[in-house]
């Protein structure tokens, strides 16, 4: 995948900002090797230290997003005021135009909600193959490390995988996302001022957002595409870097550089290419833990989507193509209040769900929970001060473990949906779904 900072470097900083623990702080291109080096906030990323690499330094540079006091999207509350985000005064301000339409209802009211629903559609599926393919990549490698060590074959073989899987990114999944949201909102379906105005798309209060990714302003469907591009794929690292801690480390066995293919990956854990020694024992276990993580994670992940958006879909119908807005709106907040129990029940909820399968596969008898943190074992205990900012601490158990997984998901399920729908916070309030932060 391409770096997603600004092109050409020139040879100047680039900043970034990918929200989250250990992210890139800027970008810089040797002018003499052509390679980019990413400096990395180290101390964010909370947990152990890994061992060093020579993307990652511990001196942080400030961008664009990244207001002192308050990280805009790292899903933490930064300074303890109970204001996390954008939610912070001190951050963007989301879209936001009172429930209103563009006053349009068989026109641009019908284009922007098409346009809408087909972005935000269109995001899901493209984080949900890039979820697919780093699993099948870093499950190849995992195996080799817990379970085959000492067998050459078996990293040439998941080397091979990796570079096959990861090249369908760039090749297939960023242009075909690209085709569909030029489809459904290029310039002679929905004007560049709907496009840009909160009572329109919302687009205009996303520009600090997609300023990162090499997009300083949203003026068509191209600018769309390519803040979606950027976006999604460093909120899919995020998430794949919650599910599998030693995912840096992993990549890089896959002969991979994710540094630059994912520069919002964490370093995360690191054990050193080594396993837990015991290949029928906790190693077996090991591998079929991760494989849970990787699979529920990205079925928590897709289902929020789904289920998020079809409120806001609706809520949005009613915006734009309804005559009496107030009615439709209130008679589909029973849609809402609906999926919002499908999210939330504590009993049969998206959480309570994830919760019970990672608890049955991780929290087996011959994998300890000493597994689960080691360095050498999955490596959550990178993620210990990251899980306890979003709530949960302390991080020393499997339901503790899908705690934390659900709590980071959600928030970057929803900063997906935003990004492709940036007035969501507010339809989806108007329907009664509150989402946090």
């Amino acid at each position: 995948m391409r770096p997603i900072a600004p092109e050409p470097f020139a040879g100047l900083p680039t900043a970034l900002d990918c929200g989250g623990d250990a992210r890139p702080d800027l970008a810089l291109l040797d002018e003499q090797t052509g390679t980019i080096v990413l400096l990395v906030n180290q101390d964010a990323a909370g947990g152990a230290s890994p061992t060093p690499t020579p993307s990652v330094a511990s001196s942080p540079s400030p961008t664009p997003t990244d207001i002192p006091g308050e990280d805009c999207f790292n899903c933490i509350d930064d300074e303890g005021d109970s204001q996390i985000d954008r939610s912070d005064p001190e951050c963007p301000a989301r879209a936001m135009a009172g429930v209103a339409g563009l006053g349009d209802p068989k026109g641009r009211g019908k284009a922007v909600g098409a346009c809408a629903k087909t972005a935000a559609k269109g995001g899901a599926k493209y984080t949900a193959q890039i979820l697919k393919h780093l699993d099948k990549c870093a499950h190849a490698v995992f195996l080799c490390l817990q379970q085959k060590a000492g067998e050459p074959d078996c990293v040439t073989k998941a080397t091979t995988k990796c570079a096959k899987e990861l090249g369908k990114i760039t090749a297939k999944d960023e242009p075909k996302l690209a085709s569909t949201i030029a489809k459904a909102c290029n310039a002679a379906k929905v004007d560049a001022l709907d496009l840009r105005a909160a009572a329109g798309l919302g687009y205009d209060a996303e520009e600090a957002a997609c300023a990162p990714f090499g997009v300083p302003s949203i003026d068509d469907a191209a600018d769309v595409a390519a803040c979606l591009v950027g976006h999604h794929a460093c909120r899919a690292a995020q998430i794949f870097a919650m599910l599998v801690p030693r995912a840096f480390e992993i990549l890089t066995l896959g002969g991979r550089n994710p540094a630059a293919e994912f520069p919002c990956l964490p370093a995360g854990s690191d054990g050193g290419g080594l396993g837990l020694a015991d290949p029928k024992g906790r190693g077996k276990a090991a591998v079929g833990c991760e494989k849970t993580l990787e699979k529920e994670g990205a079925k928590f992940v897709k289902n929020w989507l789904k289920t998020v958006q079809k409120c806001s879909d609706k809520i949005y119908a009613c915006v734009q193509t309804k005559a009496d807005v107030g009615a439709c709106v209130a008679k589909t907040r029973k849609t809402c209040t609906k999926l919002a129990t499908k999210l939330r029940d504590p009993a049969k909820g998206l959480t309570a769900k994830l919760a019970a399968k990672v608890v049955k596969s991780c929290g087996s008898p011959k994998l300890a929970a000493a597994d689960l943190l080691d360095a050498l074992g999955l490596g959550f205990g990178a993620h210990a001060s990251e899980c306890a900012a979003l709530g949960v601490a302390p991080l020393d158990s499997a339901p503790q473990v899908a705690a934390c997984i659900a709590r980071q998901h959600a928030c970057r399920a929803d900063q997906l949906l935003e990004r492709a729908f940036p007035r969501l916070r507010e339809i989806v309030g108007a329907g009664g779904l509150d989402l946090q932060p």
